[in-house]
């Protein structure tokens, strides 16, 4: 109903519906296999082609039932942010790197220069991710300070039951989850995700046809970047123009 459905060769091996279980040996990871605080985070914000909306639903809840899925909406916080930190972070002062569920070498993958806010002024896209976003410059990284603080003060969050659907808008809206505790004994939480787009026609040219499976990054908008490119430090701006960079 919200979209077309569309998946992602280097994640969960393309599953269009992906089971999100927490896994042994992974807890401290920034991923859906993990059981720390996950921190807010536009989904697959790093991909060419990622996913308008994020539907979970749950299956079983933690063991506490206390683990919440927070959310926080860019429309609820534009308001609270100063003129200067809403410029900012307008400008492609940023850069994401690939998430670890893409492959253990997805972290080494860097997006080029991107803005946080783009589009219309009262109801702007929305990229952000407050573990993987490195700012270029120093007032690329006060903009991302003042927003997270705003962000932390207005936070919705739904603790899932057993049937429950939670559907985020993932162009306007960040989420992240509270911490829980598992026991790996295969009555741990519980989801079962599904990513979609509005028009999946945009990303024709990155699958198979007749496939709604992206293919892998490295062979679509992927573009080679000198070894050493993040050796001047976090406050230089990047020059390379691909779309992700090594």
């Amino acid at each position: 109903m919200v979209g077309d459905v569309i998946a992602y060769a280097d994640e969960k091996a393309g599953t269009l519906i992906q089971e999100i279980v927490p896994i042994k040996g992974a807890e401290a990871r920034q991923e859906n296999s993990g059981t720390v605080y996950l921190e807010l985070h536009t989904e697959n914000g790093f991909h060419p082609h990622k996913p308008d909306f994020i539907t979970l639903f749950c299956l079983r809840p933690d063991h506490a039932k206390n683990s919440h899925t927070v959310v926080g909406a860019v429309a609820e916080v534009l308001p609270t942010l100063s003129a200067e930190c809403v410029a900012t972070l307008r400008r492609p002062q940023f850069r994401l790197r690939v998430s670890s569920s893409f492959g253990d070498n997805g972290t080494h993958l860097l997006t080029q220069p991107v803005a946080v806010l783009s589009g219309a002024a009262d109801s702007p896209e929305f990229l952000v991710d407050f573990h993987a976003m490195e700012p270029l410059t120093d007032d690329a990284g006060t903009a991302l300070e003042e927003l997270k603080r705003a962000l932390q003060t207005s936070l919705r969050g739904v603790r899932l039951d057993a049937g429950d659907l939670l559907v985020i808008d993932n162009r306007v809206a960040v989420h992240g989850r509270t911490p829980f505790a598992a026991v790996y004994d295969e009555t741990d939480r519980w989801l079962r995700r599904c990513f979609a787009v509005s028009d999946i026609r945009r990303s024709r040219r990155g699958r198979a046809p007749g496939s709604r499976v992206c293919n892998p990054l490295n062979t679509i908008c992927f573009s080679p970047y000198p070894a050493d490119a993040s050796a001047a430090g976090p406050h230089t701006r990047a020059e390379n123009q691909g779309c992700i960079t090594s």
